[in-house]
């Protein structure tokens, strides 16, 4: 085996998908089977290039999501519409994800990708600055690189105790998919509204199902129901409803010269950024293209590893000053 992926999320499934068409022997295992629920349903138009590049377009097509050139943004009551470029000519996406997902990993699996499910990792063994195995209930994997795609749970990060810091105070995000039983405003098929104590984002991602994404500085139970009654009224049913960490943070990873961390096991944005899948996939294609470049004596181990490293945080930084520039100052202050 030359590489062992683990988790098979948009980023996992993209690394796979470009190493095996790169020709190596590729596993991909994770703990849970697919397909799985996961939120994060919309997309930023620049994942567009990448479908095409990872030969998943015409899947993605077939899934029939709701595209989009705009955004609605509600700013302590002064509403704009926002246009992704001058032309109105780029368009996003909005789909569920785990039907995104599962095209992502069949692509990997048609290319040669070994795929395990229900494998739970009991130990990883290293020497230096190598990992040189993983123990798991589905039996040991040795291989030349790993590649860490376990989301926002970072587990190398945890296991191995790498370096994750933290850009934000802790943010816990309420998630909900709504069926409003009346007509809502359509605005809401791509809805963001800022305040100085909370934050909520509305998305359309199939037929009368809405996704609801929603954070507060304070007094959450509260902002939140008068938001979803704000804009739902009373008339609605919860298909879905989940809190997670949306921390921001980063991952640095200067102790082990075989492991890269994609996704957001490298670095974690709240859902004020649109861009979490985008980022799922470039860093899953462009840890491959570093990956390749090593194996093929292109790069050297440290050549590969700083590179890599400076474009995460390159992207983090960028990513988090757009971010506050967004944001309400009063907001800016209680988060960041």
């Amino acid at each position: 085996m030359d590489i062992l992926i683990i988790g098979a999320g948009p980023a996992g499934s993209s690394s796979a998908i470009q190493l095996s068409k790169a020709g190596f022997g590729v596993t991909m295992i994770d703990n849970v089977a697919f397909p799985r629920f996961r939120p994060g349903e919309s997309c930023h138009p620049g994942i567009e290039p990448l479908l095409y590049q990872l030969d998943v377009w015409d899947e993605v097509v077939a899934l029939n999501p709701i595209r989009y050139n705009s955004i609605v943004i509600n700013t302590n009551g002064i509403e704009r519409q926002d246009f992704f470029n001058s032309d109105k000519s780029w368009q996003g996406f909005q789909f569920p994800r785990e039907k995104f997902d599962l095209v992502l990993l069949e692509k990997a699996i048609k290319l040669g990708t070994r795929f395990i499910e229900k494998t739970q990792i009991i130990k990883f063994e290293t020497s230096e600055k190598r990992i040189i195995s993983i123990k798991t209930n589905k039996g040991d994997f040795k291989f030349d690189f790993v590649i860490d795609a376990t989301g926002s749970k970072s587990l190398t990060s945890i296991k191995l105790h790498l370096e994750r810091n933290q850009y934000s105070k802790n943010i816990i995000s309420s998630y909900y998919q709504i069926m409003p039983t009346s007509k809502v405003a359509e605005k809401l098929n791509c809805y963001f509204e800022i305040t100085d104590d909370y934050w909520g984002y509305i998305s359309l991602i199939k037929d009368h199902i809405y996704s609801v994404a929603f954070s507060s500085c304070k007094l959450q139970a509260f902002y939140q129901k008068h938001f979803l009654q704000k804009h739902f009224k009373s008339d609605y049913e919860v298909v879905v409803a989940k809190g997670f960490n949306t921390s921001w943070k980063l991952t640095s990873n200067q102790l082990y010269d075989n492991l890269y961390l994609v996704g957001d096991a490298l670095m974690t944005f709240d859902p004020t950024s649109s861009k979490g899948i985008l980022k799922s996939i470039m860093s899953g294609i462009y840890s491959a293209h570093i990956i390749t470049h090593i194996k093929k004596n292109i790069l050297t181990k440290m050549q590969g590893h700083g590179m890599y490293q400076n474009w995460a945080n390159n992207f983090f930084e960028k990513e988090l000053s757009s971010i506050k520039e967004m944001l309400p100052q009063a907001i800016v202050e209680k988060t960041f």
